[in-house]
């Protein structure tokens, strides 16, 4: 009986050890697959994002370039103006025309009457209807406290009349709010 039982096990441990290989061998396959479909997954999205930083930096280099080449060509305009101006050319309305050419936005001058009065002189198209609401022609001539709030106003007065005094530039962040628009910008 014992040779019986033996003659038969060997032949179902040979199948259990077979299934077992083929098992486990299925098992250390999907192990494999899934480890490599991470992998890939974690290169894509490396991949994607080494993309999207290099073109940013490509964006960034252009729009410095053009930045560089708007200053150029804006430079090479004002000393055009200015030889024009040596010509007899009104150099108020030179910087009219620099300012009504002003297609990217936020310009605008001002002349001083007085020590506390100051008139616009210009103003952009983009500004005009941006901020302060309506064509550049409304604003022209008027003082600063015509166009904005007197607090406003007397910080811009301040600010123009240090510049007026030093004969120097001066980069200021001038908070504002229209009293037309209720438009609100630095």
């Amino acid at each position: 009986m014992i040779e019986l039982i033996l003659s038969n096990i060997t032949p179902i441990a040979t199948a259990v050890v077979a299934f077992l290989t083929c098992v486990g061998g299925g098992y250390a396959f999907l192990v494999r697959e899934k480890r490599n479909f991470r992998n890939e997954i974690t290169e894509a999205s490396v991949s994607l994002v080494e993309r999207e930083q290099k073109y940013s930096k490509l964006l960034e280099t252009r729009l410095d370039l053009k930045d560089k080449d708007l200053q150029r060509i804006s430079q090479e305009l004002i000393e055009l103006r200015i030889a024009q101006a040596g010509s007899g050319v009104d150099p108020e309305e030179i910087l009219k025309d620099i300012i009504k050419s002003d297609s990217l936005g936020l310009m605008w001058a001002n002349r001083r009457d007085s020590e506390t009065t100051y008139t616009m002189v210009g103003v952009s198209k983009m500004y005009a209807a941006t901020f302060l609401g309506g064509p550049q022609e409304l604003y022209e001539g008027r003082t600063d406290y015509e166009v904005f709030n007197e607090a406003h106003a007397r910080a811009f007065i301040k600010n123009n009349e240090q510049i007026y005094k030093d004969q120097t530039g001066m980069r200021v962040e001038e908070p504002a709010r229209s009293k037309y628009t209720g438009v609100t910008g630095i």
